[in-house]
């Protein structure tokens, strides 16, 4: 069976950055995988141009077009909505907001895989399955604070104002843009956390008018009822 050398190495490439838990360099690619550098650059650009690779600062991961194709991926999703269902069912009963369960996609962008609740004024459909940038939403915040804070430190002499924005939302432990008057949807967001790190965010979403109805510690105190907010060390 006559094997094709350049679609074989693709493959192995997108396995390994799968099974990664962060985003990894050119040189440790190549050495793992025993590839050239320039041949290795060349197959990471092609898988860029098609989604399937993202790259930030000379760090790879999987990009966005991989959601819903690589099986690894889809078990990994599913296995985390299945841990988290049980609090985001909890939050739902509590409040009349949606409450989403978003995931890292990529190194910049997340990716909406759950949404419970009822909401007059929006539809989970509009948002589960979307993709979003991380600097987008309050959503996106929290995960660039929290599950991608390696990544951070990196663009930090890129965008100081942003750095200082997610090392504020590290720090108090949750993102918000309630305040804000010329947002379209509202989010309170914050991390989820498995063995010691931050793997996910849960956010509670609405229109503003619906959220200013009760204090941002009335919404806070819902996420942490649910001792969402304090599993960090479990």
């Amino acid at each position: 069976m006559k094997h094709i050398q350049s679609i074989e190495r693709a493959m192995l490439v997108l396995e390994e950055l799968s099974a990664a838990n962060a985003p990894l360099s050119l040189s440790y690619l190549a050495q793992k995988l025993s590839l050239k550098k320039s041949t290795l650059h060349g197959i990471l650009n092609t898988l860029s141009s098609l989604g399937y690779v993202d790259s930030q600062h000379h760090l790879y991961t999987v990009g966005t077009g991989v959601f819903g194709f690589h099986p690894y991926i889809d078990t990994c999703y599913e296995k985390i909505k299945n841990k988290f269902f049980y609090h985001l069912d909890a939050v739902s009963k509590m409040t009349p907001d949606l409450v989403l369960l978003s995931l890292p996609c990529g190194l910049n962008e997340y990716i909406c895989i759950e949404g419970l609740g009822k909401n007059n004024s929006l539809n989970r459909k509009d948002f589960v399955g979307i993709k979003e940038k991380t600097t987008k939403t309050p959503t996106g915040k929290v995960i660039q604070a929290f599950c991608h804070k390696n990544n951070t430190d990196n663009i930090s002499q890129l965008n100081s104002e942003f750095y200082r924005e997610i090392n504020k939302i590290h720090n108090e432990g949750f993102a918000t843009n309630i305040f804000e008057k010329d947002a379209d949807i509202y989010h309170i967001s914050a991390p989820l956390y498995d063995k010691g790190e931050a793997i996910a965010a849960i956010s509670l979403v609405g229109t503003r008018e619906q959220l200013k109805k009760r204090p941002l510690l009335h919404h806070l105190g819902i996420l942490q009822g649910t001792s969402l907010l304090h599993v960090r060390h479990s």
